[in-house]
Parts: structure tokens; sequence; C-alpha cells
């Protein structure tokens, strides 16, 4: 059975839920022990698509701030492990993007960069990809 999941009922698949349903990117639980992504499905690249990458540079609104901040916790407090919603865009070219669907996946992203100066970071997937990120 395919689920349809929207970015508040994916979030909470986690246990966690979005400070603002429309523009969050990310989530912490209440005992901060998981941290959730929201990232889009055509960002994921390199060896099989196991690897994202993301600029937050021009996203201090719009969940951006929070972003960072779960970033950070994550980088200092869960060995840099977060959980992922992957987002699929209805277009991948139009910026801002739009979400077609998207839905928890069962697998762990360690941050592999992250500078909250500069706002970017890269996470790579410790395990083997789910076939809807292979198919990015």
């Amino acid at each position: 059975m395919n689920i349809k999941y929207t970015r508040t009922r994916a979030f909470e698949y986690f246990g966690t839920t979005p400070t603002n349903p429309r523009w969050s990117r990310s989530a912490q639980s209440a005992d901060g022990n998981t941290v959730v992504f929201s990232l889009w499905q055509h960002k994921f690249k390199d060896r099989d698509g196991r690897i994202y990458e993301d600029s937050m540079t021009q996203d201090d609104h719009h969940g951006g701030r929070a972003l960072r901040r779960h970033l950070k916790w994550a980088w200092e407090n869960c060995d840099g492990r977060v959980r992922v919603i992957v987002n699929i865009a209805k277009d991948p070219t139009v910026n801002p993007h739009s979400i077609k669907e998207c839905r928890p996946v069962e697998m762990i992203m360690r941050l592999t960069h992250f500078d909250l100066e500069t706002g970017t970071f890269a996470a790579e997937a410790e395990v083997e990809l789910p076939e809807l990120l292979r198919a990015a």
C-alpha cells in the first residue's frame, strides 16, 4: 500500500512536529535525540545518489533559521546523524521548488560538512539507498 503523506505527517512519522507545516525544512524531537531534515530528491548526487549538498544562503526565513539550529544540534549532539523526508519537486528547475509528493524514508544520513556561517551542508547516506533516491 502506497501511503500519501503530508509534510506534517511525514515529520510525525519520526516523532517530530514542524514549527510551521508549510515552511519548516527540519524538526527535532522533544528529547533531542531525533533530528529530521526535509530534502529534495533531485539534490541527491554522486556515488549513486548517496551524497546530498545544499546551501541556505538565501533561506534565513521560510524555515532556514530553524534548519541552521537543527543542523548545529545534529552536528554537536547526534554525531551528525539525521532522519530524512524526501520531497519530490513538481519541477526541479523552478525555484522556489513546489512539492509534488513527500515521504519519510527509513535511512539515516550523516552530516559530513556543516558551515554555520555560510549555511552550506552536506550529508551522506550510511546504507544502500532506497529505490526512491536511486531513480533521482
